[in-house]
């Protein structure tokens, strides 16, 4: 039973880890920004900036669009830990990713509300977030106000603004739609095997090598036939050198 089970744990791993080695993207770019960080190795990281933002329900489809993928841009604090951030990915080949340098930024000139029929409001406005942040969500989101429906984002779009509705349209002020199904862009690193996850399925293969050799003594002892288990014992001591090997690999990378 415990041998099965490993062997499905690493099946399942395998294919986690190969999607992750695939997946030369932002996600795997962030992750390495994040390992930085809590090593203690990258001081004046603060997050993704939608974490650090708080949005209600009815106003998320509506500022995750109008983001254009800047929600999931990394918030430093200056320019020049974007730039080690920038250097260590160029270094171990990871990918790209964004990133908001705090002190760098200058402050964009807030819109004024549009108190119309139809117009939700101005949306830095719609997101909660604490005063050290604001430079971060007016960068982003700055530019745009949120209607509720697309006639009226249309008529807002007609006298130059840029609109997102609640379902998620964007509107551009010189005349480009963005729209279809909206869905919440899946987080990567959630399908990926933690190191410490790594470091569990290392000591369950122990236990299986020794629980394995532990019964081949017990059967020998025993005077027991020995033909039918013995092809059972190397298949999975072949399992588990296997598991063994990606472990390492995994640890490596």
């Amino acid at each position: 039973k415990l041998a099965k089970e490993a062997e499905n744990t690493i099946t399942q791993f395998a294919a986690k880890r190969d999607l992750w080695k695939n997946l030369v993207t932002e996600e795997k770019a962030q992750a390495r920004i994040i390992k930085m960080s809590k090593a203690g190795a990258l001081k004046g990281y603060h997050g993704q900036l939608r974490s650090l933002v708080k949005i209600d329900l009815k106003y998320q489809k509506a500022a995750n669009t109008a983001a254009s993928g800047w929600s999931t841009a990394l918030v430093v604090a200056d320019v020049d830990i974007a730039f080690r951030c920038i250097e260590s990915l160029k270094k171990n080949k990871l990918g790209m990713t964004r990133f908001i340098p705090l002190k760098n930024i200058r402050i964009p000139e807030p819109l004024q509300n549009i108190h119309e029929l139809g117009v939700e409001g101005y949306l830095p406005e719609l997101i909660r977030f604490t005063e050290e942040y604001r430079t971060a969500v007016y960068l982003v989101w700055g530019d745009t106000y949120v209607a509720k429906d697309r006639k009226s984002a249309i008529s807002l779009a007609n006298k130059g603004y840029r609109v997102v509705t609640l379902t998620g349209d964007l509107f551009e002020p010189k005349g480009g739609l963005l729209g279809g199904h909206w869905r919440r862009s899946p987080d990567f690193t959630k399908l990926i095997p933690s190191e410490e996850s790594v470091h569990d399925l290392s000591t369950t293969i122990k236990a299986l090598r020794k629980s394995l050799s532990s019964k081949m003594t017990d059967l020998k002892k025993s005077g027991g036939s020995l033909r039918e288990f013995t092809e059972y014992i190397n298949h999975f001591n072949n399992v588990i050198d296997g598991i063994d090997l990606q472990v390492r690999e995994t640890l490596e990378t």
